[in-house]
């Protein structure tokens, strides 16, 4: 694992130990992608987000974020996405959503990402909303370390 990968690796990792939802442990590796995943008391498994660094052209492509039901309404999917567009920005590696759904390649639209020349695939900016008000923690992420 390169430096870049550590640390959204260990940032994915930090965020997903403050989740508290009964009956879901989190496991964070680096198998072909980062993997961030939810494992059920029942053992059931269910990826989260999943992020391809490619050093060779300095981007950061995330081919998917699902979220379980007991996650949604916490403004997790967005503060992953903030978490590693700091890295990426730190790094100064771009940041692309891909194989995207209409419905969510709409929603970042909206939110200022940038559309490429590639339908499904979009760029997160500075200018990209990050921001979720359902998020408790909005406030402990500002001085956030890299």
């Amino acid at each position: 694992m390169n430096e870049i990968e550590l640390v959204i690796n260990d940032r994915i990792a930090e965020l997903l130990s403050l989740v508290q939802i009964d009956n879901l442990q989190f496991e964070v590796e680096k198998k072909d992608l980062i993997e961030a995943t939810a494992i059920s008391a029942t053992g059931e498994r269910t990826c989260l987000i999943k992020v391809e660094v490619r050093e060779s052209t300095h981007s950061i492509y995330i081919p998917n974020i699902l979220l379980p039901e007991e996650m949604r309404g916490l403004g997790l999917g967005m503060r992953m996405l903030w978490l590693i567009f700091s890295v990426a920005n730190h790094f100064k590696y771009s940041l692309y959503l891909i194989m995207l759904t209409d419905s969510f390649r709409q929603r970042m639209l909206n939110r200022g990402a940038l559309p490429t020349a590639q339908h499904d695939i979009l760029q997160i900016v500075k200018n990209t909303n990050l921001y979720s008000k359902d998020d408790p923690n909005n406030q402990q992420y500002i001085g956030v370390r890299l």
